[in-house]
């Protein structure tokens, strides 16, 4: 981040820190001093597995959240992180540094639909993590030692509307996956 930062000031970009919007300044302020503005808020909400279960996974964002401040939860050896981008990456990079044994990423696309930066994978791979692709949680349940993930295998349909081909449920493909911590780092929304 700091690097990317450092990238725009060196374009002539200037950074008022810790400025709030409706205190420190309005949008008619920003009218009045310049001729275009951008709003780049950040999409900060975390979006939810979308399966029975779900509330027994982590948010990644809220765990490289607590991670940065010092307080990461105790994920335990076993963590299976649900996602292809840069989150999950970072989220199971992390997990491996914090101890954990086995870290499984599960995503339900293939390598080539991974929305993440491709040096991220291999970086994660070469830390020993396990990348699982055409593979998408179906329920989460706790099983008194942590949580077994039911998972099916999936087929790649059509391109959607992200130009990305999308992901089909291979009937009867159901198989599970024990671990310790679940992380679904599948996406973000605006808060």
């Amino acid at each position: 981040l700091d690097a990317e930062i450092g990238a725009v000031r060196a374009l002539g970009g200037r950074f008022q820190m810790g400025s709030r919007w409706g205190e420190q300044f309005t949008l008619d302020t920003l009218r009045r001093e310049h001729d275009a503005i951008f709003v780049a808020i950040g999409a900060q909400g975390a979006q939810q597995l979308r399966c029975p279960g779900e509330e027994h996974a982590l948010s990644g964002i809220g765990f490289l959240a607590r991670l940065a401040h010092g307080n990461p939860p105790p994920l335990g050896a076993g963590v299976v992180v649900v996602g292809g981008g840069n989150t999950a990456m970072d989220c199971a990079r992390s997990a491996v540094r914090l101890g954990a044994r086995q870290v499984r990423v599960l995503y339900r696309r293939g390598r080539e639909e991974m929305p993440c930066l491709m040096q991220e994978v291999e970086a994660a791979e070469a830390e020993g993590v396990r990348i699982e692709l055409l593979v998408a949680p179906v329920f989460v349940e706790a099983n008194g030692k942590g949580y077994t993930v039911t998972c099916r295998r999936m087929t790649l349909g059509e391109p959607d509307a992200s130009g990305r081909r999308r992901p089909v449920e291979v009937a009867g493909s159901d198989f599970s996956v024990e671990c310790t911590s679940v992380i679904a780092a599948i996406g973000q929304t605006v808060e």
